[in-house]
């Protein structure tokens, strides 16, 4: 008997070992564990076969994703062929997905090799992620999902998403996110879209590109030179309606609509740089707001464009550019041209806090920019050619080195709380330091620059002036060539001609 003793002996260490990993995995628990050797896996739908196959050998791979992703463990890579793949799929591991690839020397080439995963209009997402879910997803073209509720294209729940290289389209909501839907409630999400594109997707609720949900510490999505066109809401957000924080960048927001407020994006906290935001339309019953943009929280918009979008609703339009309401608003180097609405056209801002730096307004078929009541400043600001007033405004406003021009109504209309400076305005004889009201010499046919002679050249002041205009050209400038460089009114820092002349040398 007395091997029975050792044998006893010799098991209760391994017992306690395998009881003590038990509870130290037990206590790490969203935290995903990545394996020591992660493995690749092949998916050709042209010539793989799924039975008894792991997707290992890239001579025989598998004909599905959703067999590669049955076979796969956090941190495997999926590599996918060019075919047309009509799965949906619900991705539960941390994982990467790469489209692409043609299926002999499995190199990648995104345009040449489409990739496409279509839900067939299935009543679900073509992509189901997770929560504490790591997942990276490039080079596919994810169409025709018809979810009951959020998310046609992806339905992603408190994870961290990379999509890159994508195109989503054609895909519908029954609820928001016709094409992205985002939400936390299996616990923070980060979301990064990049060199990607959302087009014609449609909600039946919000966001008809994308949707997301909800504004607690650490969510966040990301975008970055994506094209979001041609979607559409039947209720806000045309193209996005984001309420946790968005970046954008270097994007364009083109051609969405939506059936009530923001027809481009409307969103709680949004930060929007280098991008485009045109054509834009939103067009419900009762009152409208943001054709363009509509801000609930905060807005820092830089650098962009906002143009040719609409309001229209059937008691009210605000805001056909920007409407802003209860928001801090930081607004510089913005091109507000051309948008429509019943009141404010180009800028609407309601109980807000604003900066406005280095913009145009202009050619707005109302009111360039009213608000009331608002507190904060505009510097350097070109409001011009607008249907209606330029400005109208109501509360603590200050006005310096502006141009209030042309506009079809009043150029300013502040009837109190507003000090008004070294700017140039239609209407002459403003109580304010370093005002004149003299035609500013813009170069014409919708060109704001100013023309040599202009008499805003060099007649603003420093102080509180930004280092450049709203092009990035150097400020200031000395403009009139008298040896002191001052700042000019208006967005354009005017910049005159060095004439060389020639010197004939004897000898």
């Amino acid at each position: 008997m007395q091997p029975t003793y050792r044998t006893f002996w010799l098991t209760v260490p391994v017992v306690l070992a395998i009881l003590f990993l038990v509870t130290l995995l037990s206590g790490l628990g969203g935290v995903t564990v990545i394996q020591a050797n992660a493995d690749t896996l092949f998916v050709d739908g042209a010539s793989g076969s799924d039975p008894a196959n792991n997707c290992q050998n890239p001579a025989s791979p598998c004909a599905t994703i959703g067999q590669a992703l049955s076979q796969s463990m956090n941190g495997d890579t999926i590599l996918v062929a060019e075919e047309t793949y009509t799965e949906t799929l619900s991705i539960g591991i941390s994982v990467t997905l790469k489209g692409g690839y043609e299926a002999v020397g499995w190199t990648q080439d995104i345009a040449a090799n489409p990739t496409i995963v279509d839900g067939s209009g299935a009543a679900d997402s073509v992509f189901n992620i997770a929560p504490d879910t790591v997942v990276t997803l490039e080079g596919f073209i994810v169409q025709g999902g018809n979810a009951t509720d959020e998310g046609g294209g992806f339905f992603i729940n408190g994870a961290t998403v990379v999509i890159s290289g994508t195109v989503i389209q054609n895909n519908e909501a029954g609820s928001s996110g016709g094409g992205i839907w985002v939400e936390g409630e299996g616990g923070s999400f980060d979301v990064t879209i990049a060199n990607s594109s959302l087009v014609t997707n449609t909600a039946g609720g919000e966001g008809g590109g994308l949707g997301g949900c909800c504004a607690e510490t650490g969510n966040l999505v990301t975008l970055n030179n994506v094209d979001i066109r041609g979607n559409t809401a039947q209720g806000d957000g045309g193209g996005l309606d984001i309420r946790s924080k968005v970046i954008i960048s270097s994007s364009r927001i083109v051609s969405n609509t939506a059936g009530a407020s923001g027809g481009g994006i409307q969103g709680t906290d949004v930060s929007i740089y280098n991008s485009e935001i045109s054509e834009n339309e939103a067009n419900g019953s009762g009152v409208i707001f943001g054709g363009g943009v509509r801000a609930l929280e905060r807005l820092l918009l830089q650098n962009s464009l906002v143009g040719n979008n609409q309001a229209v609703g059937t008691d009210e339009s605000i805001g056909g550019g920007i409407a802003a309401e209860n928001v801090e608003a930081t607004i510089i180097d913005i091109v507000i041209k051309e948008n429509e609405a019943e009141f404010n056209a180009g800028v609407s801002m309601f109980n807000t806090v604003f900066t406005m730096t280095n913009s145009l307004i202009v050619s707005n078929t109302g009111t360039g920019f009213g608000g009331d009541p608002i507190t904060g400043t505009l510097m350097n600001v070109t409001v011009a050619d607008n249907a209606d007033d330029g400005v109208s405004l109501g509360g603590d406003v200050s006005i310096t080195n502006s141009i209030l021009w042309g506009n079809g109504g009043d150029d300013y209309n502040c009837p109190a709380g507003c000090t008004l400076s070294y700017s140039n305005v239609g209407v002459g004889n403003l109580a304010g330091t370093g005002n004149i009201s003299a035609d500013p010499l813009f170069v014409g046919g919708g060109d704001y620059h100013l023309q040599n002679g202009s008499p805003a050249v060099d007649k603003g002041t420093n102080v509180g002036a930004p280092n450049r205009d709203y092009e990035g050209d150097p400020r200031p400038i000395d403009g009139d060539l008298d040896g002191e460089a001052i700042t000019d009114m208006g967005a354009d820092e005017f910049r005159p001609e060095l004439v060389f002349v020639p010197i004939l040398l004897k000898s």
